[in-house]
């Protein structure tokens, strides 16, 4: 019985005697988005900081520098779409992205034409959203 009265609740220790309860609530809350963080630069799917194959110290470096800055960028991306109203997770905005595709089709030496593969209903928006036509014409490898 004493047990169903705390279920779902939760007691939040501070040493912040002044701070009013919302502040206490909310950072003890934006902890979460840290730590969410620290997953997804573990996620082998996404960036993948283990295993470090690097021995020198300015290379170690390089490397989390590197996956720092595909985390903020899949971070700025998810905001982006969030934004744009269409909420989902980076696994998802990855799988989606990543199945778009550019094909490359030569009729001859001097004859290729370049296309993008076709869209689903989600990659059409995320196409919209990140404003990739204005630099689809800039990929081109063959004119």
């Amino acid at each position: 019985m004493k047990l169903e009265k705390r279920f779902g609740k939760s007691l939040v220790f501070s040493n912040m005697l002044k701070a009013e309860t919302g502040y206490l609530i909310d950072t003890y809350n934006e902890k979460n988005i840290i730590e969410n963080d620290f997953h997804l630069l573990k996620d082998v799917t996404l960036i993948r900081f283990r295993p470090i194959r690097h021995w020198t110290d300015s290379k170690i470096r390089a490397f989390a520098f590197c996956c720092v800055v595909s985390m903020i960028l899949i971070r700025v991306m998810q905001w982006m779409t969030e934004q744009a109203g269409y909420k989902m997770s980076t696994t998802v905005l990855k799988d989606e992205l990543t199945d778009i595709q550019e094909v490359v089709m030569i009729y001859s030496p001097a004859d290729a034409e370049r296309k993008i593969t076709e869209r689903s209903a989600v990659q059409k928006k995320l196409w919209k959203i990140f404003e990739l036509e204005k630099i689809e014409k800039q990929l081109s490898l063959h004119k």
